[in-house]
């Protein structure tokens, strides 16, 4: 009975030890002492990859390799420090192929030649003319100043052949007299227009100096000005 008594006491005390111990080993262990800063000394070519968040500044230059797709939201101020040695390339979206574009016309009533006297809108073009620069010398028959001796005032006409789309219209540019004399007159005018012209049209110059019955002949020479671009 007692050698029972000894086996139950020893079964007993091997239990409670065992639940002693487990209950140490399930306690959750604390880190002892004050928290450490961790440095990390990796080089460039052994970067740690991070992921920025919220508004993050970046110093110096910054390379975006790969030609990967670079989105801007928001609507930001960019600002571009290229000079002229530096230029960005860019491309021109609006006025394409648009050329500055000028052409004399002449008509000549006495003497040789100052200039052609029509132009022709080359095929696929189409000519803008915004200005328009008139001279114009009128020689007289009469020697002597008379009543009506500076009366008369040319009519100078742009006259345009629309091909075969139409009939001739024409586009009056008045001169003012700039020198008058008893054996000449010159007029003069620079005048804003806006004329467009389509591929195949044919433009020339006129004016009615024959109407002045005391008119010797003369020279007329239109300056015309725009632009030129392809036809739409």
């Amino acid at each position: 009975m007692k050698r029972l008594s000894k086996l139950m006491l020893l079964v007993m005390g091997y239990g409670l030890l065992v639940v002693v111990l487990s209950s140490i080993l399930s306690y959750p262990a604390s880190a002892q002492g004050p928290s450490l800063p961790v440095r990390v000394t990796n080089t460039g070519a052994q970067a740690v990859p991070t992921v920025a968040q919220g508004t993050t500044t970046v110093a110096g230059s910054v390379s975006v390799a790969n030609t990967p797709s670079v989105n801007v939201i928001n609507t930001p101020s960019v600002n571009v420090a290229n000079n002229t040695s530096n230029p960005i390339p860019v491309n021109i979206t609006n006025n394409i192929g648009r050329t500055p574009w000028w052409q004399s016309l002449a008509s000549v009533s006495s003497g040789p030649p100052i200039g052609p006297s029509s132009y022709t809108v080359p095929s696929g073009y189409r000519v803008v003319i915004e200005y328009a620069n008139v001279h114009a010398i009128y020689s007289r028959n009469d020697a002597s100043p008379g009543p009506t001796l500076g009366t008369y005032v040319p009519e100078v006409l742009l006259r345009v052949v629309p091909g075969s789309i139409g009939s001739e219209f024409d586009i009056e540019l008045s001169p003012a007299e700039h020198v008058f004399s008893t054996t000449g007159r010159f007029f003069a005018a620079s005048l804003p227009i806006k004329v467009i012209l389509l591929p195949g049209w044919v433009i020339d110059v006129a004016d009615n100096a024959a109407d002045d019955p005391n008119s010797g002949g003369g020279s007329l020479l239109v300056y015309l000005s725009g632009y030129m671009e392809p036809a739409p």
